[in-house]
C-alpha cells in the first residue's frame, strides 16, 4: 500500500514539473520576444565591471534565463520515453496480455486457412504481415506482433489438427451419434412399456384360465352326482312296492335317440357304478318278486 501511494505521489510530482518547466520556458520566451520588439522595457540590473564600466546587465539576463528553460524544456521528451518504457517493465503483465491477443487472432487466421506458406521463414513474415495489417492490433509494437507471429508459426501443427473444418466435423458426427442414441433409448422405452402391458395381461389371463378351469371342473362333478342320483331313483320306487308284486312287467324300451358328443363324453369320464344287491341291473325292467308264503 505505501509503495503504490509513493508511486502515485511521484508520477504527480513529475508531471506537476514537466508543466512547470514548460511554462517557465514559454514564460521568457515571450519576455525575451517583448523586450526585443519594445513593447517592455527591460529589466535594469546593473553590474559594475570596474575600469569597463557599469552595464545594464538585465537583457542578457532575461536571454540566459530563457535559454535555460529551454534547454530543460528539450530533455522532457527523452524524459518522457525513458519513463514510458520503465513502466512497461512494471507492467509486463499488460503486454502479456498483448502478447496472447495476438497470438490468438493469428491462430485464428490459421484455423480458417489463412496461411499458406510452409517454410519457417516465409510463415512467420506471413504471419507478421497479416497481424500488422489486422486493425485491432494497430496499437501494439512490432516486438510483440512478431512474438506472435512465432508463436502462431510454432503451434501451425496444431492448428491444422484443430481447424474449423476438423472441429465441425466432429461436432457434427457427436450430434449424429447422440441423436441415434436417444432414438435407441426411446425405443428401449416403448419396448419396457409394451413388455410390462404383454406380462400383465398374460398374468390376468392365467389366472382367469385357471379360475374357468376350476369352475368347470365343480360343474362336472356336481353334473357326475346328479346323474348318480338320478339313476337310482326307478329300483327305489320299485323297492317300495315290496312283495305284492306277482308277475314280472316288461317294458318295451323306449327307443334310444342318438348320443351327441356331449354325452358321449360324460359316458367315458363318468365312473362305472357297482351293482346293488337286490337290484336290477337294467334299470327298464321291473324285477320279478315272489309271492310271500299262505
Amino acid at each position: 500500500m505505501f509503495r503504490q501511494i509513493a508511486r502515485l505521489t511521484h508520477g504527480v510530482l513529475q508531471i506537476f514539473m514537466y508543466g512547470l518547466v514548460i511554462l517557465l520556458a514559454l514564460a521568457s520566451l515571450a519576455l525575451l520576444g517583448a523586450g526585443l520588439a519594445g513593447y517592455l522595457p527591460w529589466p535594469e540590473v546593473m553590474v559594475d565591471l570596474g575600469e569597463f564600466g557599469t552595464h545594464n546587465a538585465g537583457p542578457w539576463l532575461i536571454g540566459a534565463v530563457a535559454a535555460f528553460f529551454v534547454g530543460l524544456a528539450s530533455f522532457l521528451p527523452s524524459n518522457k520515453r525513458i519513463l514510458q518504457l520503465e513502466t512497461s517493465h512494471r507492467n509486463f503483465h499488460i503486454r502479456m496480455e498483448d502478447v496472447a491477443k495476438a497470438y490468438y487472432v493469428a491462430h485464428q487466421a490459421d484455423r480458417t486457412g489463412v496461411f499458406t506458406m510452409t517454410s519457417e521463414f516465409d510463415g512467420v513474415r506471413e504471419r507478421l504481415a497479416f497481424l500488422r495489417d489486422h486493425p485491432d492490433l494497430a496499437t501494439l509494437e512490432a516486438g510483440v506482433l512478431e512474438v506472435s507471429a512465432q508463436m502462431s508459426e510454432t503451434s501451425r501443427d496444431l492448428a491444422t489438427t484443430y481447424s474449423d473444418e476438423a472441429v465441425a466435423r466432429a461436432r457434427n458426427f457427436l450430434d449424429e451419434r447422440t441423436e441415434e442414441l436417444l432414438s435407441i433409448r426411446r425405443r428401449i422405452d416403448t419396448a419396457k412399456r409394451e413388455m410390462t402391458d404383454i406380462r400383465s395381461r398374460t398374468e390376468a389371463t392365467l389366472a382367469a384360465s385357471y379360475a374357468t378351469k376350476t369352475e368347470v371342473e365343480e360343474l362336472r362333478m356336481a353334473a357326475e352326482s346328479m346323474l348318480s342320483d338320478l339313476s337310482d331313483i326307478p329300483v327305489q320306487a320299485a323297492a317300495k312296492q315290496g312283495p305284492k308284486l306277482k308277475a314280472v312287467t316288461t317294458e318295451e324300451p323306449a327307443p334310444t335317440k342318438p348320443r351327441t358328443a356331449t354325452a358321449r363324453k360324460r359316458s367315458a369320464t363318468a365312473k362305472p357304478r357297482r351293482p346293488k344287491t337286490g337290484k336290477a341291473e337294467n334299470s327298464n325292467v321291473t324285477p320279478l318278486l315272489r309271492e310271500p308264503a299262505e
